[in-house]
């Protein structure tokens, strides 16, 4: 990747797609596959990584991450648990970094504590270590379109 400029979304897909097309030659992906993992790929480098596919799940109202492998939603008043979870603790720190980052807020050690919105109007609640014992918590609440 070209680190001097900033990469469109357009061109950044099509270089992952590039990528994924060159080094997954081992295992046959169907085509859903495949969209699925450039998906997740994008994801991670440009929105939110796992919480992206719950965000814009217009059904889903609330999602709450107690640590990066403990993550559960409400969708349709149900409250469940999502079966993927971040890759690890410095994941879900970059992810909380770039939340509080859109809006000029801080979290830290310092600063264990942090209200704020997505760009959607969803509020945002975070705690940190050593505030919150299993890890980092996350609190996102969705309002209906």
């Amino acid at each position: 990747m070209d680190f001097s400029r900033e990469l469109e979304e357009e061109e950044l897909q099509e270089l992952i797609a590039s990528e994924i097309s060159a080094n997954v030659t081992s295992e046959c992906l169907s085509i859903k596959e495949r969209i699925y993992l450039e998906q997740r790929v994008f994801n991670s480098l440009r929105k939110l990584d796992i919480l992206q596919e719950l965000l814009e799940d217009d059904l889903v109202t609330e999602i709450m991450v107690n640590g990066p492998k403990h993550i559960f939603y409400e969708k349709q008043g149900i409250i469940q648990r999502y079966p993927h979870c971040f890759s690890s603790e410095e994941k879900l720190q970059d992810v909380i970094q770039q939340i509080v980052g859109k809006h000029n807020r801080v979290v830290n050690l310092t600063k264990p504590i942090v209200d704020t919105r997505l760009e959607d109007g969803s509020r945002v609640n975070i705690v940190l270590k050593p505030i919150s014992i299993d890890g980092s918590a996350v609190s996102i609440r969705k309002f209906p379109k």
